[in-house]
């Protein structure tokens, strides 16, 4: 039986002998599970850490659930392979651009402050307030499509 301190850990043996550790956590009203970690010290750290964001209203489970789902970039490449609009060159410019800097992330991890990063970034070399919008304009463009294609 685990230590009280390590409530909420469970480890599994894998077949190859490794062990692993899974945090288990009620967030929100749902039993959440997250995990695997290499040591029972780092699953108790996101423990601790998923606890005092829950109590300040800051975590976000989908940021740590990194199942299925397509990246940013394979949305902007399935979106350029099937468009056939007179903004199509523009289209491209503002889909390398997310590409370039966000395209390993999956929409779960497109967070509100993440998108605000990435409009300061972009007003930061000099695009005009205009050209800014495009290029969120887009991206919502791309995650409402893969929200109703069901992706």
């Amino acid at each position: 039986m685990s230590a009280p301190a390590d409530r909420g850990l469970y480890s599994h043996r894998l077949a190859d002998g490794t062990t692993v550790w899974y945090v288990r956590c009620a967030v929100d009203g749902r039993m959440r599970h997250f995990g695997s970690f290499t040591s029972r010290s780092e699953a108790r750290h996101f423990y601790q850490k998923v606890k005092v964001e829950s109590r300040a209203g800051r975590f976000f489970p989908e940021l740590y659930q990194h199942r299925h789902g397509p990246t940013l970039a394979l949305l902007i490449a399935d979106y350029l392979r099937e468009a056939h609009k007179k903004s199509l060159p523009q289209d491209r410019a503002y889909g390398a651009w997310w590409t370039a800097g966000y395209g390993a992330l999956k929409l779960p991890q497109l967070t509100p402050a993440l998108l605000e990063r990435a409009r300061h970034a972009l007003e930061a070399t000099g695009r005009a307030p205009q050209t800014v919008l495009h290029y969120l304009k887009c991206r919502r463009h791309l995650c409402n499509r893969a929200v109703r294609d069901g992706r």
